[in-house]
């Protein structure tokens, strides 16, 4: 328990036997280290004491006693906060010196030919470090392409996570707009893993039926773009302002026609019986996607569909997804 504070381990089980006997003989018994009582006395977790006679104070020590916990220990923990606190306010200036040296830069680098504005990387540990970078670049939002592809055996490094100094902040927004094919992975448990894990950390997301790539946005400061399948050996760091407002704008709009990706039941709504299916039909979805997304049978999926289709007197799903749109059945992306 005291060691993150300085205390030992050796110190600690000392302290601990003083708190339970309050005190011990002096010289130190058998088993017990100077090097451990003069730690204690020295963060204030200990005292050695004297006999006294007509209030004059005796030869030498003769007991060690504990310090009461609330003064000791207390103390150490209120300085230890304070390190913290002073490490983090540190650490808060340090992010803005380094916004505002980015800002100089970017405003006087320009888009000329000769810069370096768009860099083509190969192997995972030049996309890993790259990753990194564009992790910590952000100010205001992630925006994040992800088309389901992985690189063999996923693990815990594919979910987005705001850094600990980012939170301070409260301005970043993370988004994430995935394809439907990741429904289909070989790696469900993954999968699984990655949805709710991100949305934990604070992930908005959204689904569509295709993406086009796979990429990651740090506001328009820093871009990385998957040049392969999975991305995790070849990708394209972008650095050029205008490649960058334009990937926004393409994030944008794809991100307007996405459908909210929820996950558990479908919650239906007083006099709207079936729920989010009108929407996911009319945004393309397949049966399979739709009963994943709302966690629900596909047999429920095909029978609310046929459903729908017979009150709306629809022959095809197609069909269908047209007038629940038109009788005003298809949920408004919020």
């Amino acid at each position: 328990m005291l060691e993150p504070i300085g205390i030992t381990p050796s110190a600690e089980a000392l302290y601990l036997r003083l708190v339970e006997s309050y005190s011990i003989p002096l010289p130190a018994p058998a088993g017990v280290a100077r090097a451990d009582i003069a730690s204690l006395v020295e963060a204030g977790l200990a005292v050695e004491l004297r006999e006294s006679y007509s209030g004059e104070m005796l030869g030498e020590p003769t007991r060690l006693a504990a310090v009461l916990p609330d003064e000791g220990v207390g103390r150490l923990l209120l300085a230890e906060e304070q390190r913290i606190n002073d490490e983090r306010d540190r650490l808060l200036k340090m992010r803005r010196e380094f916004a505002a040296l980015r800002e100089l830069f970017e405003a006087s680098r320009g888009e000329s030919e000769n810069s370096d504005l768009v860099q083509v990387l190969a192997g995972r540990d030049e996309v890993g470090a790259a990753f990194e970078t564009v992790l910590t670049a952000a100010r205001y939002e992630y925006s994040v392409f992800e088309t389901g592809y992985f690189g063999p055996e996923p693990g815990a490094a594919q979910v987005v996570n705001v850094p600990a100094e980012h939170k301070d902040f409260k301005v970043l927004r993370h988004r994430t707009i995935y394809d439907e094919v990741i429904f289909a992975s070989p790696y469900p448990e993954f999968v699984e893993y990655l949805l709710a894990e991100s949305r934990a950390c604070g992930e908005i997301q959204r689904l569509v039926p295709r993406l086009p790539l796979k990429m990651v946005l740090a506001d328009e400061c820093l871009g990385l773009v998957a040049l392969t399948r999975t991305g995790v050996d070849g990708a394209m760091l972008v650095r050029s302002k205008r490649l960058l407002l334009l990937l926004r704008d393409v994030f944008e709009s794809m991100w307007e026609s996405a459908s909210p990706l929820v996950g558990g039941d479908a919650q239906e709504r007083a006099g709207d019986p079936y729920g989010q299916i009108p929407s996911l039909l009319a945004a393309g979805f397949g049966d399979e996607a739709i009963a994943r997304q709302l966690g629900v049978g596909l047999r429920t999926v095909r029978r609310r569909i046929a459903e729908m289709s017979n009150e709306l007197d629809a022959h095809s799903r197609f069909q269908a997804g047209v007038l629940a749109e038109k009788n005003g059945l298809v949920r408004q992306s919020g």
